[in-house]
Parts: structure tokens; C-alpha cells; sequence
């Protein structure tokens, strides 16, 4: 483990939350932190008292990462994943569920998005572990159901899900994913394959039939012995955990190794955003409540059709525990442009006289001028710019059908200087 500074308790669903006295005074004592990049912002309403903010969600794009349409610069942030352990900006990936902390918020009118300057970045998967079954569009790891979308991003699977197998070398993954707890079953974000052997498997969910003279509970129908493993304390009937298991001989056993809280936190009086499925859904005399990812929010007024099973944005400020949400939107319904990127162009690849790809922050994007649309452009020698500034919109080519490997189908491209 590498030596660091603490940092203040996760808050995405599925990261490790230690429950000890002196992460939960991290949580409530979170320093006020200023600073947003880009554009000519204005202060965005919600901001937390002392211009702090969090956001939990899915990665969409870079330049620096875009998590919930808030562009943060993550330049000076410190980077972790759910072990603890220091990480590189290069090391987080489109579609990994990230916590970030930030200073306050700021709008940008020229992109639409918001604007802050990351403190801290802890990203985590919910699973890890074997295909035991493959559908039309899902997978089975140790015995979840985890349905694929048209957002997920598949990294060393070359046609997608096409690729994935229950036997070897193509049925080991891990798997960025949020859970429905209408469904029982989770959503990916990101699904890679992974080598033999694994060093762990991990399990996401919560708690049910603790037992604690047998040492055992069930996670979502699946058996965990936990008698040999380091543990949060307190464990608890309906308690949001991350458990690790051992690998053994090709497969995942029940035998935890490690169980750490997993619950979503965040700290009062600051500006948050959660993505995740909506649970406890209540409508009563104008007031409605519910939950995202085990997070209490109230709201007077949410996007049409928001109810129990659907995937939502909520943004607000955080009181008493509760997010106060000034806006809900639906981020269920499909999209060609769910990957927002921001950066110089390099690599261009012309295929034909209107197809072609090039890349950006990293991402390999393709474009054709039947579907593309391009602002601002003259020609295609843009791609050859190394000095030009573009935006991307597009969406995961899940399915290979462009082109093997990670590849972003342009929906949008903008020249912005």
C-alpha cells in the first residue's frame, strides 16, 4: 500500500467507507476548497455552504474527466482506488464509477456543462469474477445478473459482448456497474476483460440473513462465509458492503478475504450529485422522497416518468443527510451522445473518402460524414491539427462493428478555435 495523506470516506456507491471515528470526522469536516476551470463560468445554484462538492457516478468523458456534466480538472487531484492505493490520472477509464470531491461548482455556458477543480478521485468495480451465463444482453458474475446498454464500454473485448464467454480465456471480468433494487439486477457501465489467475474476487450489495454464529450472509442469493475475513465493524442486517473473495482453481469460492462498508456518504451543507437507480419512491402532498444508491433525496418537482427502477441524475445540496435536490433528470432513455471529449486531435486513420478515425485524450473515435456532424469545419485536414481544439460527442461502439477495441462512434464534432 502506498504511503499517503488522509483522504475524506468515499462516496460512491461500492467504494470502501471505513465506519471509524476518524473517517466519518473526514466526512463531516471536509475543508472548503475553491477553484473551477474553463470558460467564463458563473457560480451554479446549489452550491454547498464553504464551496465544497462530490459527485458519484459513471465516467463519460475527458479533457480533464467529465462525471454527472461536471468537467473537473483533475490536474493537482489525488487518486486512489477502492484499496487504498495512489493511482495516475492515467489509470482512470470511460465508464469507471467514480468518487469525486471537488471545490464549488461553476456553469460553462460555452460547453453546457459545470465546471469545478477536483480534490480527490477514488474510483472502484461493484463485481469481479467469472461468467457463469451469457444472454442476449447481459452476463452472470457470481450469480448477478448484469444487464449491458448501449453506454457500456467494453475494454479487451473486441466485438463487445459478442466476445465475452462462459469458459476460458474470455470469462474473467471485472465490472463497473450500478444496481437496480427494483430489478435485482445491475446496470454496466464498464466491463474488462481480466487474466488468469485473479488475485480476488469482489461482490457488491448488501447484506441479508446475517448470521452471526455461523459467520455467514447472503448478498443478492449468493453465500458469503466470512470467518476468515478483515472486516468492517458492525456489521449489520441491510448494511451496503464490498466484499472480496478468494479465487481458487479457475473459479470464485464464498470465502470473504475482506468486507468494507460500501455505503454512499456526503458530507452536509455541500453540492452533490448522484447517478444511480431510484428505490423508495414516495409522492405525498407535493413532497417526493426516494432513494439513489441507498442516498436519501427529497425533491418538489423530477423529470417526467421518475419513479422506482429508473436510472437518474439528482443534483442538490446536502442537508441533515438528505440531498436536497434542485433538479432530477432521467439518464435511462438511449443516447448517440453519452461520451463528452475535449482535446487535440492526433492519429488520423482515413478508412474511405468520409469514414476515418482519430484519436483524442487518449479515446479512438470514428467518424463518417453521413452521420457525423461537424461544426465549424473546412475540411478533414482538422484531424491533422495538432494545435486544433475540438469537442466530441459520441457513443461506446460496443458491439465491434466499426472497429475492434474501445472505440467512441462520433456523433458531434466540434472545432472550437
Amino acid at each position: 500500500m502506498t504511503s499517503k495523506p488522509p483522504r475524506a470516506a468515499p462516496a460512491v456507491s461500492g467504494l470502501k467507507q471505513r465506519f471509524t471515528a476518524c473517517a466519518l470526522g473526514c466526512l463531516l469536516a471536509l475543508s472548503a476548497c475553491g477553484g473551477g476551470g474553463g470558460g467564463s463560468p458563473s457560480a451554479s445554484n446549489g452550491v454547498g455552504v464553504g464551496g465544497t462538492g462530490s459527485a458519484a457516478g459513471p465516467v463519460t468523458g475527458f479533457g480533464s474527466i467529465i462525471v454527472n456534466d461536471i468537467r473537473f480538472d483533475d490536474s493537482t487531484a489525488l487518486i486512489f482506488d477502492d484499496d487504498d492505493t495512489s493511482k495516475n490520472r492515467s489509470d482512470i477509464k470511460l465508464g469507471m464509477l467514480v468518487d469525486v470531491r471537488s471545490g464549488v461548482f461553476t456553469d460553462d455556458a460555452t460547453t453546457g456543462l459545470r465546471n469545478a477543480t477536483a480534490t480527490q478521485i477514488i474510483y472502484g468495480s461493484s463485481l469481479k469474477g467469472v461468467v457463469t451465463a451469457k444472454g442476449a444482453s447481459s452476463i452472470t458474475v457470481l450469480g448477478q445478473v448484469v444487464n449491458v446498454t448501449s453506454t457500456t464500454v467494453f475494454d479487451g473485448f473486441a466485438s463487445g459482448l459478442a466476445s465475452v464467454t462462459t469458459s476460458s480465456p474470455n470469462n474473467l471480468v471485472e465490472v463497473h456497474a450500478l444496481f437496480n433494487p427494483s430489478t435485482s439486477q445491475f446496470t454496466a457501465t464498464r466491463i474488462e476483460r481480466k487474466s488468469a489467475p485473479l488475485s480476488e474476487c469482489k461482490l457488491t450489495g448488501l447484506v441479508n440473513a446475517l448470521s452471526t454464529n455461523a459467520q455467514t450472509f447472503f448478498i443478492n442469493g449468493f453465500s458469503v462465509a466470512y470467518a476468515g475475513a478483515t472486516r468492517v465493524s458492525g456489521l449489520a442486517e441491510g448494511q451496503r458492503v464490498k466484499v472480496r473473495l478468494a479465487f481458487n482453481a479457475g473459479n470464485c469460492t464464498n470465502n470473504a478475504t475482506r468486507i468494507d462498508g460500501a455505503q454512499t456518504a456526503f458530507a452536509d451543507n455541500s453540492s452533490a450529485e448522484v447517478e444511480g437507480f431510484v428505490s423508495n419512491f414516495i409522492s405525498s402532498a407535493g413532497a417526493i422522497t426516494f432513494k439513489v444508491n441507498g442516498v436519501p433525496v427529497s425533491a418538489t418537482t423530477v423529470a417526467t416518468g421518475v419513479a422506482d427502477g429508473i436510472r437518474v441524475e439528482a443534483e442538490g445540496v446536502v442537508r441533515n443527510g438528505v440531498l436536497v435536490a434542485s433538479k432530477v433528470e432521467r439518464k435511462d432513455l438511449p443516447s448517440t451522445d453519452s461520451v463528452r471529449l475535449f482535446g487535440s486531435p492526433s492519429g488520423h486513420a482515413p478508412s474511405t473518402a468520409t469514414t476515418g478515425t482519430f484519436i483524442v485524450q487518449g479515446q479512438t473515435v470514428y467518424y463518417d460524414t453521413a452521420t457525423t456532424r461537424f461544426d465549424n469545419f473546412s475540411d478533414s485536414n482538422t484531424f491533422n491539427n495538432p494545435s486544433a481544439s475540438l469537442e466530441v460527442r459520441g457513443a461506446p461502439d460496443n458491439s465491434g462493428t466499426v472497429s475492434p477495441g474501445t472505440v467512441i462512434i462520433a456523433s458531434e464534432i466540434k472545432l472550437k478555435n
